[in-house]
């Protein structure tokens, strides 16, 4: 009777272990959604996809809507240029012979003719923290976001993979224009506020004015605005 109930409990096993490895290898892979709006949305990849090129993570599956122009920036850099790249329904035009790159971690802007809902599937990445930022003043620009699958907001922080230096500077995009935040040299923290970011949207990192893109470059005039009132607020502070 006991040899019976032995059997009985590692056939149980067995079919059970079984059912939650056939579950498993039909479970949805990891994934992400963006709500896009008309025009210009600054936006990250936070999964991997094989090859993370713009053609294989912003697929014709991912909701990306023909006629969207994907901008990205040469990091490490003060001027760029932005490298664009047009989505024709199907694929995505090359930047000077190439395919752009959307690994996880890195950022496009991306300018879409309507709303739409772009949906990311891949798998976790493999992390490559910290980030390499340059150094505080070396007057360069780096397009970022997080490597992990956030559940919520992802702060300078996870993006980077470190704190920030004293006098730091980070760009949030707020759907018109860039907003600037900088992490204070006197210990006040993040003036105005602590930079974040939705799930799916990027961020800058740097103290650099960001040029427009080059195509209708909306966005010029209100960052000159951003970065001379983080300058009144230093020299305020100084004083």
């Amino acid at each position: 009777m006991k040899k019976t109930k032995t059997l009985f409990k590692t056939i149980t096993l067995t079919i059970a272990l079984t059912a939650a490895s056939v579950l498993q290898s039909f479970a949805a892979p990891p994934s992400f959604t963006i709500n896009i709006s008309p025009g210009y949305n600054f936006i990250g990849n936070h999964l991997d996809v094989g090859n993370d090129t713009l053609n294989a993570v912003l697929n014709p599956a991912s909701g990306v809507l023909a006629g969207s122009v994907a901008y990205k920036w040469v990091n490490g850099t003060a001027t760029g240029p932005w490298r664009p790249a047009t989505y024709n329904g199907a694929t995505w035009s090359q930047y000077n012979g190439s395919d752009l790159t959307f690994a996880p971690g890195e950022a496009v802007m991306l300018f879409s003719p309507l709303a739409t809902t772009i949906t990311i599937s891949g798998t976790l990445a493999t992390l490559n923290l910290p980030v390499n930022v340059g150094t505080v003043g070396d007057g360069n620009l780096y397009a970022l976001s997080d490597q992990h699958l956030p559940t919520g907001p992802s702060t300078y922080d996870d993006i980077v993979g470190a704190p920030p230096e004293l006098g730091q500077c980070a760009w949030t995009w707020n759907g018109s224009f860039f907003v600037g935040h900088e992490f204070d040299t006197f210990g006040a923290g993040w003036i105005p506020s602590a930079p974040s970011i939705p799930i799916g949207g990027a961020m800058f990192v740097g103290c650099a004015e960001i040029p427009p893109i080059p195509e209708p470059g909306v966005f010029a005039v209100a960052l000159c605005g951003t970065v001379l009132a983080l300058r009144r607020n230093r020299s305020t502070r100084r004083a």
